[in-house]
């Protein structure tokens, strides 16, 4: 039986902390945790540019987790509407 050298493994790449701290950071905000989210859903049509719903759908691809443009668009208008100081 040949005797072989045990391999290496090949070093792992420095982590980048300040991405780390911007992931936790951001957290995972759910667009169903948010009070006018219980109860009733009013359904409507919504029309949007094809570059826009990609641009939407790529953006949600990168959360972890399933995210879908829906959820993401309601995240959205409920961070605008905080910004604007509505309730």
């Amino acid at each position: 039986m040949a005797i072989t050298p045990r391999v290496k493994p090949a070093p792992k790449p420095p982590v980048d902390e300040a991405a780390v701290d911007r992931v936790i950071n951001r957290g995972l905000a759910r667009a169903d945790t948010e009070p006018a989210a219980e109860g009733k859903v009013r359904r409507f049509s919504f029309r949007a540019p094809v570059e826009l719903m990609e641009r939407i759908e790529a953006e949600a691809k990168k959360r972890p987790g399933t995210v879908s443009a829906n959820t993401w668009l309601l995240e959205a208008a409920y961070e605008k509407l905080g910004r604007a100081g509505s309730e």
